[in-house]
Formats: C-alpha cells, structure tokens, sequence
C-alpha cells in the first residue's frame, strides 16, 4: 500500500544529502551529482524529509535538486503489484536553502522559476508508477508477473526471465519520464532507489461478469522522444520519433486467464508544422521535400517493427481543407514506400475519414471500420496466457491518428478495444449475450453484458481525456459518444467550449509549457546557461507577459461590451403592452435575443481585436518556447523553408 517504501533525506545547508532506503544509506552530492553507498549518516543533520518515492536528481545551474513524491492515489492492484497516481510532489533540499546561496541575480529568479515549473510538472497529476506489492498467486489474484512494471507491456513481462531487475531496468526507455532524473542512479548501478514513472493515465478496476469476476486495466503510456504541446510539436523529427505518441494497453484477467491488447497513436509521420499565430486553424507546412519525407516515414514505421511486429496505419484526418494535403501527402507517401515488398509486407494503410463516414452526428457508423480490415484483426490477435503459459502473442499493432491524434483517434481506440475483448471472451469460454443488442448497420462490439458495456465506455472516455489533458491541457471532444455511445447536441456543445479554451492555450499559453516539459525530461539543461563562468539568462530574449495580459483584458472588455449591448438592444418586451411583459414566452424571447446580442458583439469585437490587429504581427502576442526553441520555426537548431506542398504532380493528379 503506499507509504510502505519511504525514503528519506537529510543534508546540512551547504552539504551533500544524504537518503536512507531499505535500511541502507547513500550520499549524493549536491554539486556533482554523483551518488554512492555510505556505511552511516553523520549527526548534525539540519533539516530531513521523509518522501514516498525518489523521482531522481535534477541539475540547477548551481547544484543539484532532489524530486520527490509525497502524495499519492491509489488506483488499483494488478498482477502482484500496485498502481499509484502521483498527486503531489516536491523537492529537497527545500527551496529557500537551494537559492539563498546564489548570489547572481538573473541566476537567481531563473532558478526560482526553473523549480516552479519542475514542481508543476510533478502537480499535474498524469504522473503514475507501480510497486511489488508482494501478493502471491491466490484465488483473487491468480497471476502474477514479477518482471511487470507499468512501463512495460503484459507481453514482454511474460517472456522476460531475469527476476533480479529492478523496476527501472523492466521499463522501456522511452516511455520513462524521470529518466533523465535518474542518469546518475544508473551510472552508478543504484535503480533500486528511484522510482520510474510514466505519463498518461491508468486504471484498474473488477467487474462481475458470468459469475466470475473479470479484473480490467488500461494503461496508456506517453512517449518522452518527442513530447509536446499542440502547435508546438507536430509530425516528426529527423529520426523519425513522433510528437504525441501513446502506447495504450488493455488488460484482462478472468481466473487464471490472462489477455493484454496494445495499440498506439501518434502524429501524422512526416516532418509538418503549423505555427500558431492567431488563426484558428494555422496553415499546414512541410519541412521537407519529397525524397527526405519519404526517409523519415520509413524510419517511424522501421522502429515500430521493431517494437511491435507488423502496423495497420489508419489515418482519420478530412479530405478536404486544413487536413485535405496533409492527408493526401501520408496516403501518396505509404503509396509508394509500400512498392517495397518487405515495406509492403509489414506495414498496412488505409485512410478512413472519420467526418465524411459519421457525418450528421451518427458516430456510431464509426465501426464501419471493423468490416474492412478484419483479416488484418485477425491476424495481428493479442497476448493470451493460462496459467504462466504463453498460448500465443500478439503480433501486430493499429497505429492511429487524426489532425491532433486526440478526439477521432479516441473513439476508434476504444471500438478496437471493445472487438478484442468480445474475441478474448469469446476465446476463453465465458462469451455470454445477457441481451441481444439493437440492430445497426455496423455492430458495436459488445462484452455481452450492458452493464460492463457501459463501465467500458467510461473507462476509455477517461482515456480519451487523459491523452488530450498531455497535450492540450484539456478534456477530449467527442466525449458523449465514447461515454454513452450517443453522439448529442450538448456534447456538440461542450466541444464548442473545449475548442475555444484550445485555442486560447494553443496561443498564449503552451509555449510557456512547453518550457516546462523540455526542461522537465532534460531537452534543455540548465547547466549550459554558465558559460565561460558566467551566468547567462536562456529567457534574456523572452518578451514581458504584458501581451498576455493584454489578450486577458481583451476578452474581458468585449464580454462587458456585449453585456451592456444586451441591456440596451430594444426587446420584445419593450414594444408589447404591460400585460404582456411577464408573459413567458416575450421574457424567453428577451433572454434569447440578449444572449445573442451579447455573444455577436463580444466575439465581432474581439474577431476584429485578434484577426484584423494581432494577426497582423502575432509574434508579439503568441507565447513560444525560449529554452529549445520554437518547433514552428526551426528544425535541428536551424532556419528553414517551410513547403506548402511536396507532393510529386502524378500523385497530385490522381
């Protein structure tokens, strides 16, 4: 249970920290970094902390930071271990002891802010880790995976043999977020004493299902290569690492019975950008021509070979507007790599446009998608054991994605969830239909039981939010349908909300936290801002928040102006008689016309503010980020020309 495994620190103001673990002790330095085994603690400690878990250690300008875990949820217990959330976090030694040393004063604020941020990262509660909790294989828990940790997958656990590794030796790299964090605990061969965390979300939850009890987990982890905000990040580096890449895995256990099914999202594959400057759809760019983009594809879908076996890509986006070339260009350029045979062979395509197919709100058409590839689900199956014995894995993944590989890419998940489960069920004997389901014309895969059903919906609803929550800093769109199975005018609605909020964070926001993930998973290393001895401020060229705040007083000043238009417009009641004039229907119809007066002046005032004033130089007033630079305007560091399209004229013209 959490709380079990605490760790503690203790240091002098000036001096090294020293953590005590499992009764064992260790000193790290505070200027160096380095860490080793110490055979006791020296007395005169001047201040300690007892903490949950050790995140790793983070390089200030000056010195070194220890990031902690202090608070935690708990979310659930699966295959002998626990699965936390981590809700608060903090650092050591305390603030005021780290910057009363510090004598430079740009160094100084700097390094407020640089905690600042490194705590708010911590705070945002997407953070989650699991423990051996010790359990033994029993009648509620029937299988156990020690090799398992929450950054690795059912498969790779069950066939891993080496029980002695720690947790961050059974994590995938990639998916690891403090891994920068715990470089000096790994060089010194000391992983036992950190913690390894992912980003994304988990749950775990148990369900009565045909008198048994079927335990159900998913757990989607955000890959650090190329993480980042909307507009921030888009498309993929040089090597062919994605921006919002996220590996979700379903988890069932029934009895002795054990089934994982895994797929993946991420971005459009190619090197694109779109630059947030106002607008609020901002043109799409290439970054490189024809020959480089066809290159840096083949590395993505090489390296997802290589992790996962054979790849479905289904891409989402519209045939037409914003998403029109850049779907055109991913479909011309799967086109021709899959004139390679062993390309071919490997890696599928097809482009489903989600709009076009589930136009006039009818997303339950979406599982049209299930009739055009179901060799291909076939194929790929998933992970089934019985009992520790492996009857067979699964050998291929769906690779998902749409504009923002969010809100479309969210609802396909979770029908391609659902169509495993129903063949998992079905392959373990206990596929029961409790009530036959409504005909459609493309079946919704069911678990036979409306009640789990509808459990499900929520859990992947959540999942949904989760991935959208790492990359826009809010909830999904399209949450109606995946939580209720019905797509409303009200969810139309709240997603009219959620799009508005985007738009304000994509541009006045997100390049400030973009700061803060960059500097979190070591892009940028404060280190380097001493340069020749001297402290050099990597926000020197930032502008003041004074725009910022200006954009605020902004959207105040149109809404007072619509309020005040709302009370003066001539209204119905105005022009009928006092007996008139609490009727319900002439106080509806004021109400009515006062809203829209109100609406269609704050956002005319505001249209005309930001499009016609602050388009015309948005530099000024979009946030970018200072400490790797902005995605949008360089690639490796470098100026480059930005392509409309790329596209050879014989792929155009069919």
């Amino acid at each position: 249970m959490p709380g079990t495994n605490l760790v503690t620190l203790r240091c002098k103001d000036e001096n090294d920290i020293y953590i005590t673990y499992n009764k064992a002790s260790y000193i790290l330095g505070r200027l160096s970094g380095s860490v080793a085994p110490v055979n006791s603690v020296p007395e005169g400690t001047s201040h300690s902390i007892a903490c949950l878990g050790l995140l790793g250690v983070y390089p200030l300008p000056s010195s070194y930071v220890c990031l902690l875990v202090q608070q935690v949820d708990h979310v659930g217990e699966i295959l002998g271990h626990t699965i936390l959330r981590v809700v608060r976090g903090g650092i050591y030694p305390p603030r005021e002891v780290i910057l009363q040393g510090i004598t430079d004063s740009d160094e100084k604020r700097d390094t407020a802010e640089f905690l600042d941020k490194l705590l708010e990262m911590i705070n945002d509660k997407t953070f989650y880790y699991s423990e051996q909790n010790g359990t033994q294989p029993s009648a509620n828990t029937p299988v156990v995976l020690p090799n398992w940790t929450i950054g690795n997958t059912v498969q790779n656990a069950s066939k891993a043999s080496d029980s002695s590794l720690s947790a961050v030796q059974n994590f995938k790299p990639d998916f690891m977020w403090n891994r920068f964090l715990c470089e000096p605990f790994i060089q010194a061969k000391l992983t036992s004493l950190v913690t390894p965390i992912i980003r994304g979300f988990a749950t775990v939850a148990e369900y009565p299902y045909q008198g048994k009890i079927m335990k159900y987990a998913v757990i989607s982890r955000v890959r650090t290569n190329r993480s980042g905000y909307r507009f921030q990040r888009r498309g993929c580096d040089s090597d062919g690492y994605c921006t919002n890449f996220i590996e979700s895995e379903q988890i069932v256990g029934i009895e002795k019975t054990l089934f994982s099914y895994v797929q993946i999202r991420g971005s459009v594959p190619m090197r694109w950008v779109q630059m947030p400057n106002i607008a609020y759809k901002p043109t799409v760019y290439f970054r490189d021509d024809w020959k480089t983009t066809l290159q840096t594809t083949k590395k993505h879908f090489t390296q997802l070979n290589e992790e996962y076996g054979n790849v479905y890509a289904v891409s989402l986006l519209d045939e037409k507007k914003t998403e029109k070339e850049l779907g055109h260009t991913y479909a011309a350029v799967m086109k021709e790599l899959r004139k390679d045979s062993s390309f071919a062979a490997a890696n599928d395509f097809s482009w489903f446009d989600f709009h076009l197919v589930c136009k006039g709100m009818k997303f339950e058409r979406v599982a049209k998608l299930l009739t055009l590839v179901p060799d291909v689900i076939k194929n790929f199956g998933y992970f089934m054991s019985v009992d520790g014995t492996i009857k067979h894995e699964q050998r291929g993944v769906f690779r998902t994605n749409c504009l923002d590989t969010l809100d479309r890419t969210g609802v396909v998940q979770h029908l391609l969830s659902m169509e495993a489960l129903h063949s998992e069920l079905v392959e373990a004997g206990v596929f029961v239909e409790e009530d036959k389901p409504a005909e459609a014309e493309f079946p919704f895969p069911t678990s036979g039981s409306k009640k789990v059903d509808s459990a499900l919906k929520i859990v992947w609803s959540d999942n949904a939010n989760a991935a959208a929550f790492v990359n826009t800093s809010t909830n999904a769109m399209k949450a109606d349908y995946t939580r209720t199975g019905k797509r409303t005018k009200m969810g139309a609605l709240q997603d009219g909300v959620i799009a508005v909020d985007r738009y304000i964070r994509n541009n006045f926001t997100h390049g400030n936290d973009q700061d803060k993930l960059d500097l979190f998973l070591g892009k940028y290393d404060p280190r380097t801002a001493r340069k020749d001895g001297k402290y050099v401020s990597p926000f020197a060229k930032r502008p003041s928040k004074f725009p910022i705040a200006t954009i605020q007083m902004l959207l105040i000043v149109c809404a007072v102006v619509g309020v005040l238009l709302a009370l003066v417009v001539p209204k119905p009641s105005h022009l009928v008689g006092e007996s008139l004039k609490k009727n319900g229907i002439v106080r509806l119809l004021d109400a009515v016309i006062a809203l829209v007066v109100c609406l269609g002046a704050a956002a005319g005032l505001y249209y005309v503010a930001t499009f016609k004033v602050m388009k015309a130089s948005s530099d000024k007033y979009v946030t970018h980020s200072y400490l790797v630079g902005d995605d949008a305007r360089k690639v490796d560091g470098q100026e480059k020309a930005l392509l409309t399209s790329i596209m050879p004229k014989s792929d155009k013209a069919e």
